[in-house]
């Protein structure tokens, strides 16, 4: 039998001056179904943590918790009304919202917890969005900040162009939604088709162009013009904007490089890792620098990563060539892993993002986006004949420019990619949990196109 938990859900109106919605994808949070014997505080750890990524977040109005509380307790909700749409549809005009997020938790293993999420549309009824979030090791607060990533990772941020004034462009979201001075913002505007009788019958978002910040307040931005998708268009009062691509294009991956023209430019960093000590490294056990590698040492650690991001001036690079040694040392465990980090937002934890390729000493390698310490694969892992295994060094090179990436190792083309998500960042270095692996010869150049 299925033990019904009320999860109190979550509100968070950021008031624009103006009084509208700062965004149009609003939420609530509905009682979670718990399989088996849960202790309350269990349950309240996952919510909670759920509650605080997607609230930090700045991207969504979550419903008041007390709200839902009462609205369900009024209309005697049971959880299997979700399986009605006409039931799905009440409660969530009720809740004046456009989706429901559910999520049951079950014993996955012995002492080891897994959530399933379902995000429902409230105007066509259905579940949208599914996944099952499980890891072990990981607590129930780690898999609350999960599941708020796929959320996260699936509903982007959306503002509105609310005056065109010459060159200036004035839109509704600020430092608030995480928007800083410098931020790009795609622009896209919705296109409908409708039926004779008004049905929606088909609708989309068409990309007009980008935006670059040049100054922010709490709740809005000023931006000026960085580019016009099409000759002839303009951006216009109503237009959507959003920090991540919208619309969002499909991962593009090759087998052959992508940036052949690019070639070195200036040498912007060269670590030897003894003169200049830019790097602190969190989570790990034992001393940094040894001998003039830095060691990533997580094999006491049962979940997660230790890590270090190159501080200022080299958090906001763009167009570079990232290369360096990776050696995988010795251990018992079967498995060291690496990630290099390359372009990402803030340092690891909740509301980060980032790129990283990860490799390991068996001989696999793979390219992330990270979101809040979850990763969504862009290149699936898979095996590749040009890394070293075992306790070996390998040396890897990252060529960044604009929006594509071609990724080297030992001198070997591996993969190419092309994804807009970011534009700049730092980089850094993870090693996994029980992993132990050092870095060494870390240089960067500025990446030139010739062509």
């Amino acid at each position: 039998m299925l033990k019904k938990t009320l999860i109190i859900s979550t509100f968070c109106f950021l008031v624009l001056l103006s009084a509208n919605a700062y965004c149009e994808t609003s939420f609530a949070i509905m009682p979670m179904e718990v399989r088996g014997d849960v202790k309350p505080e269990k349950v309240e750890e996952a919510i909670s943590s759920l509650y605080k990524v997607l609230i930090d977040s700045g991207r969504y109005r979550i419903v008041d918790r007390e709200h839902v509380k009462s609205v369900l307790n009024e209309q005697s909700f049971q959880m299997s009304g979700l399986t009605s749409k006409q039931e799905t549809a009440k409660i969530g005009k009720l809740l004046n919202v456009d989706k429901l997020i559910a999520i049951s938790m079950y014993m996955k293993k012995t002492d080891q917890f897994a959530l399933n999420l379902r995000v429902i549309d409230i105007a066509g009824g259905e579940a949208e969005f599914y996944r099952e979030v499980y890891r072990e090791n990981y607590t129930l607060g780690d898999l609350g900040r999960f599941c708020a990533a796929h959320i996260i990772g699936n509903y982007p941020l959306l503002g509105k162009i609310e005056a065109v004034l010459n060159d200036v462009i004035i839109v509704n979201v600020g430092e608030n939604n995480g928007v800083k001075d410098g931020s790009r913002l795609f622009v896209a505007r919705k296109e409908v088709l409708r039926s004779n009788t008004g049905e929606i019958l088909f609708q989309e978002y068409k990309r007009i162009g980008t935006l670059q910040v040049i100054g922010v307040d709490s709740t809005r931005s000023k931006a000026k013009v960085q580019k016009i998708q099409k000759n002839g268009e303009s951006f216009v009062k109503g237009d959507i904007v959003s920090p991540e691509p919208l619309p969002k294009k499909k991962t593009l991956i090759s087998e052959t490089p992508l940036l052949a023209g690019i070639e070195k430019g200036k040498l912007i960093l060269d670590d030897d890792m003894q003169q200049n000590k830019y790097l602190s490294v969190k989570n790990s056990q034992g001393e940094a620098y040894v001998d003039g590698r830095l060691q990533l040492n997580s094999l006491q650690r049962k979940a997660g990563h230790a890590y270090c991001f190159y501080p200022r001036p080299y958090d906001q690079l763009e167009n570079i060539i990232f290369e360096g040694d990776v050696e995988f040392l010795e251990t018992k465990n079967k498995y060291n892993k690496a990630d290099v980090v390359f372009r990402s937002n803030t340092e690891y934890g909740v509301n980060h993002y980032a790129y990283s390729f990860f490799f390991n000493n068996d001989g696999s390698y793979e390219v992330n986006l990270s979101i809040s310490g979850s990763n969504n694969q862009l290149i699936p892992l898979q095996s590749t004949p040009y890394l070293n295994r075992g306790a070996k060094k390998n040396h890897f090179r990252i060529v960044a420019y604009e929006s594509r990436f071609d990724l080297y190792l030992n001198d070997n083309f591996i993969s190419g990619f092309e994804h807009e998500m970011l534009e700049k960042g730092a980089v850094g270095f993870m090693a996994s949990f029980g992993s132990y692996i050092a870095v060494s010869n870390v240089k960067i150049w500025e990446a030139i196109n010739k062509n």
